[in-house]
């Protein structure tokens, strides 16, 4: 009775230092450590394919290209309807209008580079980093399978810790923390 009392005692330590890795977007999963792998504070613990993202880096380039050329094409027009005007073969409410064309394409010129920039930023989240040495005690999905927000992927065992720590977590993806870490 004293062992089974011992071993149930072992068992729920253990079970206090797992850690339950959760999916924080959503994506196909290209990468995942092994059972019983050993991963160190920083090295990559999941991988999601980022090939849809590459495509949507490149359309967002050559729409910045296309609205980067509407800006000039808008500015020579006001140029050209200014001297227009002067000579009275245009009315001021047409200068005005292609002036509002210029200042839309400068906006929309604005927003495009800064969804580009989110892009580019995002493209980093599609890397989940380890925060602390740890080891793989369970793999709960397949690599190639598609995963949701939330859906669970993997159980770990903190290394670097004796001290209980949370049952389930959703880990941070892309840890500027953890990515500091790794890199001094």
């Amino acid at each position: 009775m004293k062992s089974l009392l011992i071993a149930g005692i072992l068992f729920l330590s253990l079970v206090a230092c797992a850690e339950t890795v959760t999916s924080t977007i959503d994506g196909i999963v290209t990468y995942l450590p092994i059972k019983g792998q050993i991963i160190k504070k920083g090295s990559i613990l999941a991988k999601y394919d980022e090939e849809g993202m590459d495509f949507d880096i490149e359309e967002k380039v050559l729409e910045i290209k296309c609205c980067e050329k509407q800006v000039e094409d808008v500015k020579t027009d006001i140029v050209w309807y200014k001297k227009l005007e002067k000579s009275k073969v245009v009315s001021t409410a047409i200068l005005e209008d292609v002036q509002v064309l210029y200042h839309d394409a400068i906006i929309k010129l604005a927003r495009l580079k800064l969804q580009l920039r989110k892009l580019k930023s995002d493209k980093g989240d599609y890397i989940i980093y380890a925060p602390y040495d740890c080891k793989i005690t369970k793999v709960i999905i397949v690599t190639n399978s598609g995963r949701e927000i939330g859906d669970d992927m993997l159980e770990v065992h903190r290394l670097d810790s004796e001290e209980p720590v949370s049952k389930k977590i959703a880990w941070s993806l892309n840890n500027a923390e953890n990515n500091a870490t790794n890199e001094s």
